[in-house]
């Protein structure tokens, strides 16, 4: 039986953010005796290098077209209508629903391909693109229950974890200055105030402990693209040059980061879609303490596999780090836990279930 042919319009050139790693984990565990991707990339960049090492077709494409002249818009349909039908192109995942009404969607429905939109945030923008899509896939309950669907089947798929790549890591205690006696606390993510960046370094400053150490893993993002993204001069002086408190920028190999982390916390104030941290921390084994925001108490259970605290409650919030950091008993309990929950939930459960989804969209058209 031949594979299907899935059109993956990526929507990123790296695996930075969310949605990219979630795209490369589906890409790297699906079955590809079953289905044959092809990746329409927006851009060059770190994608097509991983693209090749997984021996998947690529092309870079370009943004998707939306509409600005008739002409133009026109030549988009046509030329993605004439590939489409030359590739054979049994399906298209978009996977960053941000379009309001592209040419390329357009043309898929034209040829009659089935589309799924990939909700990776709660998505309330009233776009035509959302109710030409076949199905929608939702990251969380919360992103399904809180978005604008208009009635388009939409079924939760969580994100899947690559379990595999957390037990590749490297111990870089050594090159970051850190000695089996420190308990190290991390944050990884955007230096940002709706990420809780403030809050961290506040729970930071409370936590007693001279073998304590606070790392802040991220990027410190450009305030004229995000009004209130933290320079690294702007950092540094909220932490106050604390000694304790370590900055070490974007890193590629974040699974080296918690691996070299005893304590992961997530103290988002926005409504995290579904909370990929604290899903990567568990799957390294790591305890976590997360704000209750968004889908994260859809990955954590309180107490079992993880803290959860309200966003904001800064002081539960050192509490329960404390209490991590006085029992390495209690974090290799919930970090045991974690990991067997992430092993079970979010691994290949999720890459089944978007097959599954394939197969059923598949099947109807």
């Amino acid at each position: 039986m031949q594979a299907h042919k899935i059109c993956y319009f990526a929507g990123v050139t790296n695996d930075r953010g969310g949605a990219g790693r979630v795209l490369f984990t589906n890409l790297r565990l699906i079955d590809r005796s079953r289905f044959s991707p092809i990746v329409l990339l927006p851009g060059h960049g770190k994608a097509k290098k991983m693209l090749d090492e997984l021996d998947i077709s690529y092309q870079v494409w370009g943004s998707l077209t939306e509409f600005s002249h008739p002409l133009t818009y026109g030549k988009a349909i046509i030329r993605a209508t004439l590939w489409f039908r030359q590739q054979k192109v049994e399906l298209v995942h978009i996977n960053r629903a941000n379009d309001w009404r592209s040419a390329e969607l357009l043309a898929a429905r034209l040829c009659r391909i089935p589309v799924i939109y990939h909700f990776h945030m709660v998505n309330r923008d009233n776009a035509p693109a959302t109710r030409m899509a076949t199905a929608i896939v939702a990251v969380s309950r919360y992103v399904a229950e809180n978005s604008h669907t208009f009635g388009v089947p939409t079924k939760v798929i969580y994100n899947p974890v690559d379990f595999e790549r957390f037990d590749r890591a490297d111990s870089i205690r050594a090159p970051l200055d850190l000695d089996k006696k420190h308990v190290v606390v991390t944050f990884v993510g955007q230096v940002r105030k709706i990420k809780g960046i403030e809050d961290f370094i506040a729970m930071a400053r409370q936590v007693t402990g001279e073998q304590v150490r606070f790392l802040i893993v991220g990027h410190c993002r450009d305030e004229r693209s995000f009004t209130d993204a933290f320079t690294e001069e702007e950092l540094y002086a909220l932490m106050s040059y604390d000694s304790r408190i370590r900055y070490y920028g974007y890193q590629t190999k974040i699974q080296d980061i918690y691996h070299a982390s005893d304590i992961v916390v997530v103290p988002s104030r926005c409504e995290e879609a579904f909370g990929l941290v604290a899903a990567e921390a568990g799957a390294a084994g790591k305890a976590v303490v997360a704000n209750r925001v968004g889908g994260i108490p859809e990955v954590i259970v309180d107490k079992e596999t993880g803290y959860l605290v309200e966003a904001g409650d800064v002081q539960d919030m050192v509490y329960r780090v404390q209490q991590l950091v006085d029992s390495p008993a209690l974090r290799s309990t919930l970090g045991n836990a974690a990991r067997a929950r992430i092993y079970r939930e979010f691994t290949t459960k999720p890459v089944r279930a978007l097959e599954a989804c394939y197969e059923t969209l598949l099947s109807r058209a």
